[in-house]
């Protein structure tokens, strides 16, 4: 790290993310805004080609299957980014290229959850509900359902709770009990894992690598919390 901090480009990039922080940071409630404005702006598109492909499945169904493939893409990489401020806290991979990132994504970790579960709802709707009900005149699945079809509705149903609770007054009301919710997350990345490996997905690798950090990361937190409980024991 001493090495790569001496280098010119690393030393430029470490600022560019710096400049974005100080940027960003003090205007997070504008962000916040054109977060709002992206949400309901996937919720506005998936109604849109959800009711244009209805009406012509012939000439648009082949657009929305990729179109669907691609939210899906990107639903991934966003629930991956909501789980890095945890690991890298509890890690404490805390470095002048990392700081940065993880401080903003911190403070827009509640929206860019959001924005993930309604991409993932768009994906669903392109690739599942929308054909089921083209071809055999129901939104439910059809039996057999995929393997890999039924670990996505899965994993969608389980974060579909964290969604439901992700603000102010579900926190407040819930207490402690808001904070195990959330955590339903790490057990939905494995069935979203399952999901895009059965699909022989490349994506699937960075899914496997953010899932193994973030069951590293709590050992490697419970163990130094183990040792600092042992000191204080021996102190007192």
């Amino acid at each position: 790290m001493k090495h790569l901090i001496k280098d010119p480009m690393f030393a430029r990039l470490v600022s560019w993310l710096q400049q974005i922080q100080r940027f960003l940071a003090p205007r997070q409630k504008t962000v916040i805004r054109w977060f709002l404005v992206v949400e309901i702006g996937m919720v506005l598109f998936g109604a849109l080609v959800s009711y244009v492909v209805i009406i012509d499945p012939i000439r648009f169904a082949p657009l929305m299957s990729q179109a669907g493939g691609k939210l899906g893409q990107i639903a991934v990489l966003l629930f991956c980014l909501t789980l890095l401020p945890g690991i890298f806290n509890r890690l404490q991979w805390n470095t002048p290229l990392t700081a940065p990132v993880i401080s903003l994504l911190t403070l827009f970790r509640r929206h860019v959850g959001i924005l993930t579960f309604l991409t993932a709802a768009v994906h669903q709707l392109f690739n599942s509900i929308i054909p089921n009900f083209i071809y055999f005149g129901s939104i439910l699945p059809t039996l057999p359902i995929p393997t890999f079809q039924l670990f996505g509705s899965l994993s969608w149903l389980i974060l579909l709770p964290v969604w439901l609770t992700s603000n102010d007054t579900s926190q407040r009301l819930l207490g402690k009990k808001w904070k195990t919710l959330q955590r339903l997350t790490y057990i939905a990345i494995w069935f979203i894992f399952i999901h895009v490996s059965l699909q022989g997905k490349s994506l699937a690798i960075i899914i496997a690598i953010t899932a193994i950090l973030e069951v590293a990361s709590w050992v490697v937190a419970k163990r130094r919390k183990s040792i600092e409980m042992r000191k204080a024991g021996d102190i007192l």
